[in-house]
C-alpha cells in the first residue's frame, strides 16, 4: 500500500508538470520502452524468492538479441522464424548452465552469474564486432512494434504479453506446488530438502524461468530498437533495473518472500521515475544511476528492518 501511494503521488506531481501526462498517449509510451525492463525484473523474481540473483540478464539479453540477428545477416536461408528458435534455444541452453552450476555444483550464484555476464558480453563483442545490426525483417521486429489501438492510443502488444506474463507468473507461484516450494526453498534451503522437495530442480527452473524471461524480454528490445545495438547493456544498466524493481517491490533478498505483485509495482515506480525525469528538466544519465543504486540501497534497508522486527 505504502508503494502504491507513492506511485499516485508521483503520478500527481508529474500530471502538474505535464497536463496531458495522465492520458492513454502517457501509457502507451511507457509500455512500449519499459516492457523489456519489466520482463526481465519477473524473472529476476523468480530467482530472488529462492535466494538468489542473477547479474547477467542485461547482458545475457543483448547476447539473444545478436544471435537472432546476427543468424538473419549472416546466413540469407534462415528465417525469422528459426532465428527466434534459436535465441529459445541459446536461452535456455545459459539458463541450464547457470541451474547447473548454481543448483547443483552449489556454486554461488553471484560468481556464476557474474562469469555469465563477463561470458556473454565477450561473445556479443565477438558477434557484433561493436557494431550494431540493421535491415532486420519485419517478422523479427513484430513482438517490439506491434500495435493496438485502445482508449484512443497506439499501445504496443508488448502491453498484453506484459500483463499476461505477470499474471502466469502470479498463478505459477501462488496456485502451485512448484511456487510453494520456491517460497519454501528461499525461507530455508535445508528444512525445504528434509521436507522432500528436490531443491536443485526446483532451484534450477528459477533460472530457467529467468532465461526464458529474458529471451521475451529481447525479442522486445529487438523491436523498439530495430537493430541489435552492442551499447543496450552497457548504457542501460538493466541487470540493475532488475534488481532496483523486485527489491523495492518488496521481495526478500533473502529469499522466502515477496511476489509478481510489488514487482508490478515496483517495475512501474521506476518506469515513471525515469520517464518522468525529462519533464522536470533532468536529462542527465547519471541521475539514473543514482536512482538505480539508491532504489536498490533502500530496498536493501527496508528488507533487513522487515526482517529483524518479523523476528522480533
Amino acid at each position: 500500500m505504502g508503494l502504491t501511494g507513492i506511485i499516485s503521488a508521483l503520478m500527481v506531481f508529474l500530471a502538474s508538470r505535464q497536463s496531458l501526462f495522465l492520458s492513454p498517449e502517457t501509457a502507451a509510451q511507457i509500455f512500449k520502452y519499459y516492457s523489456p525492463m519489466a520482463m526481465l525484473a519477473l524473472g529476476m523474481t523468480f530467482v530472488i524468492l529462492t535466494g538468489g540473483i542473477d547479474l547477467s540478464v542485461g547482458f545475457v539479453m543483448m547476447l539473444l538479441m545478436f544471435v537472432m540477428a546476427g543468424l538473419i545477416r549472416d546466413y540469407p536461408g534462415i528465417t525469422p522464424g528459426i532465428a527466434i528458435a534459436c535465441g529459445f534455444g541459446t536461452a535456455l541452453l545459459i539458463g541450464g548452465i547457470t541451474a547447473v552450476a548454481v543448483a547443483c555444483a552449489r556454486i554461488p550464484a553471484f560468481i556464476v552469474t557474474l562469469a555469465v555476464m563477463v561470458t556473454a558480453y565477450g561473445v556479443t563483442i565477438l558477434i557484433s564486432k561493436n557494431l550494431s545490426i540493421g535491415n532486420l525483417p519485419e517478422t523479427l521486429l513484430w513482438l517490439g512494434k506491434a500495435e493496438f489501438r485502445m482508449f484512443g492510443a497506439d499501445f504496443p502488444v508488448m502491453t498484453l504479453v506484459v500483463i499476461g506474463a505477470y499474471l502466469l507468473a502470479a498463478l505459477l507461484l501462488h496456485r502451485t506446488q512448484f511456487g510453494r516450494y520456491l517460497y519454501a526453498i528461499g525461507s530455508n534451503r535445508e528444512a525445504a530438502r528434509l521436507s522432500g522437495v528436490h531443491v536443485p530442480r526446483v532451484e534450477g527452473g528459477a533460472y530457467l524461468l529467468c532465461a526464458l524471461c529474458v529471451w521475451v524480454a529481447a525479442l522486445m528490445q529487438l523491436g523498439i530498437n530495430r537493430n541489435a545495438d552492442p551499447k543496450v547493456a552497457l548504457s542501460d544498466n538493466l541487470e540493475l533495473n532488475a534488481i532496483a524493481i523486485v527489491v523495492i517491490g518488496g521481495t526478500s533478498l533473502s529469499g522466502g518472500r515477496g511476489g509478481v505483485s510489488g514487482t508490478a509495482l515496483g517495475a512501474l515506480l521506476l518506469a515513471l521515475i525515469f520517464y518522468g525525469l525529462p519533464l522536470i528538466g533532468i536529462n542527465e544519465p547519471s541521475y539514473k544511476k543514482i536512482i538505480q543504486g539508491g532504489i536498490i540501497l533502500l530496498g536493501a534497508i527496508l528488507d533487513s528492518l522487515q526482517r529483524r522486527f518479523g523476528r522480533a
